[in-house]
């Protein structure tokens, strides 16, 4: 019975793997391979979808044998010209060849009803066509946003303040979420062309226009109160502001520097973290620049080391045996006890 057993269990396994070649490309007519991206895309936005000059595919059977299939699909796209045909709501920006294939950059300027359009492609050589292929772009219209705008100067284990306060020279990470609520549930958009307006001359973007949900904004002035961004069709408030010099005070911490060693298992160095920040009259955090900081440390034997113009967080700092370490930025200057654990009183 052991035997009839095993033996069903082998034909069933050869049944589905006997080279009947289930891979295949994920184009609608099974003919283009399409790199379509990850998530939905959101309405007013965009997306880069290619269609790769190579790629290989893995089909996994089941535990015992864990790779069933391997094939490899390549296209021949040298001196063809591409004709692709959206549907309405879809708009097709560019779509050069390049060295992964051709890249379309396809917006969606008005999401289907059904959260679907179809974008029809044809590569030509000559007059003739060589490969032909469609593929569904799912698109929705953003429901809402969530914003998270965090000071490049806090450590990544805090949570985002409620607003975010930088002082001139800081760099604040802000990312925008859209989203969509969908037959499956409330789910994430994605896409090319955020842009944020608002915010004057307080804030420059270091990345302009930002080509995705996450870009660095650079205090330049106090201000920028009122300033929104804006991803595709969706728009909500940017909760932050630069606040002028005389609006907070510095703050210095301090933990023990650690790395893994061989046996990976952590250690401490003779060193110190440190993490310089500003705090308002209120309590409320201040993001600080990431250079520029200038440390003295008094040691327990008296002397007394000068260390200018270094970064002003997530940076070590020799601190043998403890002492007094002091920083300064921007006219200001914070001090703490360093004791030979690296902890700061």
């Amino acid at each position: 019975m052991r035997q009839l057993a095993l033996a069903a269990v082998a034909a069933l396994l050869a049944a589905s793997c006997d080279g009947q070649h289930l891979l295949h490309p994920n184009g609608k007519d099974q003919v283009l391979m399409f790199d379509v991206g990850f998530g939905i895309l959101g309405e007013g936005l965009a997306r880069d979808i290619i269609l790769p000059r190579e790629k290989t595919l893995v089909r996994a059977c089941n535990q015992t044998d864990p790779v069933c299939e391997v094939k490899t699909f390549r296209y021949d796209f040298e001196g063809t010209t591409i004709d692709v045909n959206p549907d309405p709501g879809l708009r097709l920006v560019e779509a050069p060849l390049d060295g992964r294939g051709y890249r379309l950059r396809v917006a969606c300027d008005t999401a289907a009803t059904d959260g679907h359009d179809e974008l029809r492609v044809r590569v030509l050589d000559g007059t003739t066509v060589k490969y032909a292929d469609a593929i569904d772009v799912p698109c929705r219209a953003a429901d809402g946003m969530l914003v998270d705008v965090r000071p490049e100067s806090l450590d990544i284990a805090e949570p985002s303040p409620p607003r975010a306060l930088a002082a001139v020279g800081a760099s604040i990470l802000a990312v925008g979420s859209p989203w969509a609520d969908t037959p499956e549930g409330q789910q994430s958009l994605f896409g090319l062309g955020f842009t944020v307006d608002g915010a004057g001359s307080a804030f420059a973007i270091e990345d302009a226009p930002p080509l995705g949900a996450s870009f660095y904004l650079e205090a330049l002035a106090p201000g920028g109160a009122g300033a929104t961004i804006h991803a595709g069709t969706i728009s909500a408030p940017l909760p932050i502001e630069a606040i002028p010099d005389d609006a907070w005070t510095l703050v210095l911490a301090t933990q023990a520097c650690s790395f893994d060693d061989a046996t990976n298992k952590p250690a401490s160095l003779p060193a110190v973290k440190v993490s310089v920040s500003g705090r308002t009259n209120a309590g409320e955090y201040v993001g600080v620049p990431r250079r520029g900081c200038d440390y003295t440390f008094t040691g327990s034997d008296g002397q007394v080391r000068s260390l200018p113009g270094l970064h002003c967080f997530d940076h070590c700092i020799d601190a043998v045996a403890g002492g007094q370490l002091c920083a300064m930025l921007g006219g200001k200057n914070a001090c703490a006890i360093v004791d030979a654990n690296g902890d700061s009183h």
